[in-house]
């Protein structure tokens, strides 16, 4: 019976190498978007988040292993240049496994990726359909054409599918938050270490400098409706956005 495990991989957002490093309270929310269908239809789904797992080249070979297909997300800078480090690492390990990306980098520069031979396809704006759908297609070997939203290479040509259009978050599933160890990130919180530079949320006025804090991020809406020249949003988001309703965001919350 073929592997229904996914293997999802944050890679490191700024370089430790570097004294940099992003506060945990920034929890990896772009994979756990794309992991709630998956993960409620009986899917493996495993997420390895370099910020917290410092073994975290040799968890992805060892789950890489029979895995259905490896997914990673980025954003911008350092975040794109170790990803894609460890997805090549991954592609010389297990070459027939498929890769596909996602985030806000790759949306805009696919061809990248896909000419680097790092991501057999990329998912365009917001993934959550169509990482389920790619899921699908992969599983039961149905061409990549077929599903909405995706870029791939073909004879050398990025080929861009058919448009998918942006969607609310009450159509997806609730995060799925047991499939990380929210206390590997309090911990983390706690221990600032001696880093030069912490990228962090800002902490409550109301608290004295100092006070240990546990935050955690949360994705309540997608997309922006401004027109900015100097953001990728417009073209990423078809400046549209969605926001959760607010009984559902609070019953999410909640729980």
């Amino acid at each position: 019976m073929p592997s229904k495990r996914i293997v999802l991989f944050l890679p490191h957002r700024a370089d430790p190498d570097q004294g940099v490093r992003v506060a945990a309270d920034l929890l990896p929310l772009e994979l756990l978007q794309i992991a709630g269908i998956p993960d409620r239809e009986g899917y493996e789904v495993v997420i390895v988040d370099a910020m917290v797992h410092a073994d975290y080249e040799q968890r992805l070979m060892e789950l890489c292993d029979g895995a259905l297909l490896f997914g990673s997300s980025c954003i911008l800078g350092f975040q794109v240049a170790h990803g894609a480090k460890v997805a090549r690492a991954v592609r010389e390990r297990y070459p027939k496994l498929p890769i596909i990306w996602g985030g806000w980098f790759p949306s805009v520069a696919p061809e990248l990726f896909l000419r680097e031979g790092v991501a057999d396809a990329v998912a365009l704006g917001q993934g959550e359909l169509t990482f389920w759908d790619t899921v699908q297609a992969i599983d039961n070997g149905t061409d990549l054409t077929e599903v909405a939203g995706l870029a791939l290479l073909r004879e050398g040509q990025v080929l861009r599918t058919a448009h998918r259009p942006v969607i609310g978050f009450d159509q997806v599933p609730d995060v799925p938050w047991h499939l990380i160890d929210y206390e590997e990130y309090a911990t983390l919180q706690a221990n600032p270490g001696p880093w030069k530079l912490r990228h962090k949320y800002p902490d409550p006025w109301s608290l004295p400098a100092g006070t240990p804090v546990r935050g955690f991020s949360f994705y309540s809406s997608f997309g922006c409706p401004e027109p900015c020249t100097f953001c990728c949003s417009p073209e990423v988001t078809g400046r549209r956005w969605k926001a959760l309703p607010g009984q559902l965001l609070a019953e999410r919350l909640l729980e």
